[in-house]
């Protein structure tokens, strides 16, 4: 038994075992799901793992690399998808050994951290521990209470000018203003995507549900997403936006674009949109000032749901040194030496002098703080505060002053992009 990376002439038995393990009778060969599947495979054949036994490929699984933008530094996820394993081959441990060798063959790549979706009873074998999603939610159509009277929340009203302004997305007029867009936007955030290379028009999928808001001649807001058959609960609702941005200095603009959301809702019947949007407060507050309701939803799943592991704690915090060193370097931090930090499975020791940080191998720790791994990727993406677990490492041994000021530093909150990491 072996599991290898695939290659063009593995296409073909690769969607054979994702076809017999997701039960897809309607991608027989021939056919045109079919066919879209066999493209789709192919376009990201270097992303594919195979499985194989007797020189028969029983399972497959895909390892996108994500980077992930944590302020000045950029950290590398594996994100783990189509675990499958032929249907006649399943409760034999294939799925298990597959597991095993991707986290393997992930570590040793260097990847810093690791996301699936999944049932947590399995996956939680290979390390891996629940994690939030976290999206707005917009109901439509309920009756509330005003005064005496019983009203719809319907559609909701947009400035003529203002709508006059919202258009489907034309790759050759937008795709310039679109990008440029995108970019400043994103890079506010902590755990938001940094591309490898510049997208060209032909990298964006246009769909039914791309559209831009357009003034001055270029786009100053945009929103994409999908309209599923049902509602799929959590954060995919039977209207998902995947997909939004906006010029921060024209809060007007997001306030048109979710209103805008709202009304295709209330018009099509759909009772539940979803969102993915950061939990920014000046965010929120600018859909507040709407008459949209909404809530702000952070999930852990059920038996299944989703999930993240640190893969390479070394590697993780090499790459966050720009931003860690960033943050110290104006700071009024006196602490100077070799800091360990622990989680479950593994550890790291950083050497802090004089505003520099270096990752060593075997120093000799002035400090080590155990902590869960749960709350070190919250801190690392900036999801909590090292303030708001300090108490939950100041066990045992009591952190000094500077130990705490110097980690408070490192591990602030900050505004946390959504859906790349769950």
């Amino acid at each position: 038994m072996i599991i290898r990376q695939a290659d063009e002439k593995d296409v073909r038995d690769i969607v054979k075992v994702l076809a017999g393990a997701f039960n897809r009778a309607d991608w027989k060969e021939g056919g045109e799901n079919y066919k879209r599947q066999i493209e789709k495979v192919s376009r990201s054949i270097d992303e594919w793992f195979v499985l194989v036994d007797d020189g028969k490929i029983v399972g497959t699984l895909e390892i996108l690399k994500h980077r992930l933008r944590i302020g000045k530094a950029v950290i590398i996820k594996g994100d783990v998808g189509e675990v499958s394993i032929l249907p006649e081959c399943q409760g034999k441990g294939y799925g298990s050994k597959m597991m095993e060798d991707a986290i393997l063959w992930m570590r040793k790549e260097r990847y810093d951290l690791s996301r699936l979706g999944g049932l947590v009873k399995f996956y939680s074998r290979f390390g891996y521990i629940r994690f939030p999603r976290r999206y707005v939610e917009i109901t439509v159509g309920n009756k509330a209470r005003a005064g005496a009277s019983i009203v719809e929340e319907g559609e909701v009203p947009i400035d003529k000018e203002l709508l006059s302004k919202i258009r489907l997305f034309d790759p050759e007029k937008d795709f310039n203003s679109y990008i440029e867009l995108v970019d400043r936007f994103e890079s506010r955030y902590n755990g938001s995507s940094v591309r490898e290379k510049p997208l060209k028009a032909k990298d964006i999928e246009v769909g039914p549900l791309f559209f831009v808001f357009v003034e001055d001649g270029k786009v100053v807001g945009y929103f994409s997403g999908c309209r599923y058959e049902k509602d799929l609960g959590g954060p995919e609702g039977m209207l998902t936006i995947y997909n939004i941005g906006y010029e921060w200095e024209r809060p007007y603009v997001l306030k048109a674009l979710v209103s805008y959301i709202n009304n295709l809702g209330y018009r099509e019947g759909i009772k539940r949109i979803t969102i993915r949007l950061p939990f920014d407060p000046e965010i929120i507050k600018t859909i507040s000032e709407t008459p949209v309701r909404f809530q702000v939803i952070e999930t852990y799943g059920g038996t299944s749901g989703n999930m993240i592991q640190i893969i390479n704690i070394n590697s993780l915090f090499e790459r966050l040194i720009p931003e860690l060193e960033e943050r110290i370097k104006n700071s009024i931090a006196s602490f100077k030496g070799i800091l360990e930090i622990a989680i479950e499975k593994d550890s790291v020791q950083i050497e802090i002098d004089k505003g520099k940080i270096n990752v060593l191998e075997n120093g000799k720790p002035d400090v080590r703080i155990e902590i869960k791994e749960f709350y070190l990727v919250q801190l690392v993406l900036g999801l909590l505060s090292f303030s708001e677990v300090e108490g939950l490492v100041d066990r045992g041994r009591k952190l000094k002053i500077e130990e705490k000021e110097v980690l408070r530093i490192l591990f602030p909150r900050k505004p946390v992009f959504s859906g790349v990491w769950g």
